[in-house]
């Protein structure tokens, strides 16, 4: 799970014609960092659901902060108070769940993961392997 950091503040400062264009900038980071088979999401508002197909949790790790570092390096027309717009992630490693089951509770750990990264400061990647 990757959430876009203060993206409710971008859109209240700046409008949503910006956040518009964070939001496509971080649709484009994903298709040029992503390969094929992967599968990007927006799964709501400002967070996206990656699947990574056949990474371990080191690998997950390494495309997850390609992504981040690819992002955080855009400069966004409009944002004209010095900002850096970053994200944070949380990945949770491990098989590819079969059932819906497994699947809703994979994604909970990664969301719940997300929340810890965004409690230690933004813009990180917190992980676990179930």
């Amino acid at each position: 799970m990757i959430d876009i950091d203060h993206f409710k503040s971008i859109n209240d400062t700046f409008g949503h014609h910006v956040g518009d264009q964070v939001i496509l900038a971080m649709a484009r980071v994903f298709m040029s960092q992503t390969r094929h088979g992967d599968c990007a999401v927006r799964w709501g508002g400002e967070e996206f659901l990656v699947l990574l197909h056949g990474c371990d949790l080191s690998a997950s790790q390494q495309t997850i902060q390609r992504i981040l570092d690819n992002f955080k390096s855009k400069a966004y027309e409009g944002i004209n108070d010095g900002r850096t717009v970053t994200a944070s992630a949380g990945i949770s490693g491990g098989r590819v769940p079969r059932h819906f089951q497994e699947i809703e509770s994979w994604v909970q750990i990664a969301d719940a993961l997300l929340y810890e990264a965004k409690r230690a400061g933004r813009d990180r990647i917190v992980s676990k392997s179930p």
